[in-house]
């Protein structure tokens, strides 16, 4: 899910240099690129009802290194053991870590190039998946 770059912390060194900080948090509560053992299940897009995710599987983490989480977390994916099969109904167990990037489209774009669907501009986290331990499959 994106999150807007709002939410920001302005500090001024120098009258003429602006220096706009903020905090990005990864979902998982543990670092940016740590690789952890994540329980998950797959979930789909649809059910989100947001144009952007229709038709997209996601990931639902339930845990993470064995801690439960406690809110919602469903995340986009990248499965890099190219052996992950969507099914609603299995529970996962997947090497993974959490990474993320700004992206969408900036204010006033339109101002400059042609109308087009899109969603606005704020980060995203992604996972990427380094193995599957389900059924011991992939160790």
């Amino acid at each position: 899910m994106a999150l807007k770059a709002n939410s920001q912390k302005r500090t001024i060194l120098n009258p003429y240099i602006e220096i706009d900080t903020f905090v990005i948090k990864p979902r998982l509560g543990i670092p940016f690129g740590t690789i952890a053992k994540l329980e998950a299940e797959f979930f789909s897009g649809n059910d989100l009802y947001l144009k952007y995710y229709t038709g997209m599987t996601l990931l639902k983490v339930n845990s993470v290194n064995g801690k439960t989480i406690k809110d919602t977390v469903i995340m986009t994916f990248t499965d890099e053991t190219r052996g992950l099969e969507a099914s609603t109904s299995e529970k996962l167990t997947i090497m993974a870590y959490e990474t993320g990037s700004f992206q969408g489209i900036p204010d006033n774009y339109f101002d400059y190039q042609p109308l087009r669907q899109d969603r606005g501009f704020g980060f995203q986290r992604h996972l990427i998946v380094v193995s599957n331990l389900t059924n011991n499959s992939n160790k």
